[in-house]
């Protein structure tokens, strides 16, 4: 899995890339951006999995990272962490595609539980694409499911 983390906070970034590392499944290839245009870059270039954005980024924001991955690809789930929870602002961020919210201090394990039900919506994705390219099955035998006629002897 490939996660992106942006935050303005070089400690947070840390903190996150430390949560990567101490995972034991998924395996976590970390990418970092402190910003929207390196994070919208690096969505564009490179193969992500996972975006976890602070909504607040200086003069940018966490929105903007929301927005600009959904348009790359609405597939990509987002986990938006903020310092200050808010309910009205958290229903917003819902409502704008945001898969999760986190508050910061980011906990290890919200963090971990987050990681854990993205990969799992992630895979469940990846087989219904994968069953859907097969395509409908017509018969049992095209299936690969074969019945064999058993004669009894009679009495």
């Amino acid at each position: 899995m490939v996660l992106l983390a942006v935050d303005d906070d070089v400690v947070q970034l840390t903190t996150i890339k430390r949560s990567c590392d101490a995972l034991e499944y998924p395996k976590i290839s970390f990418i970092g951006a402190s910003n929207v245009t390196h994070a919208l870059g690096a969505v564009s270039d490179e193969v992500v999995d996972l975006v976890i954005t602070d909504l607040h980024l200086g003069n940018d924001s966490g929105f903007d990272v929301l927005r600009g991955t959904k348009e790359a690809n609405p597939e990509i789930p987002v986990i938006v962490m903020t310092a200050y929870e808010n309910a009205r602002e958290a229903v917003s961020l819902l409502k704008a595609g945001a898969d999760d919210y986190l508050v910061k201090p980011l906990r290890r394990d919200d963090f971990e539980r987050a990681v854990l039900r993205v990969n799992e919506k992630n895979t469940l994705i990846r087989e219904s694409l994968l069953h859907a390219a097969e395509g409908p099955v017509s018969s049992p035998a095209a299936a690969g499911i074969f019945y064999k006629t058993i004669s009894w002897p009679t009495c």
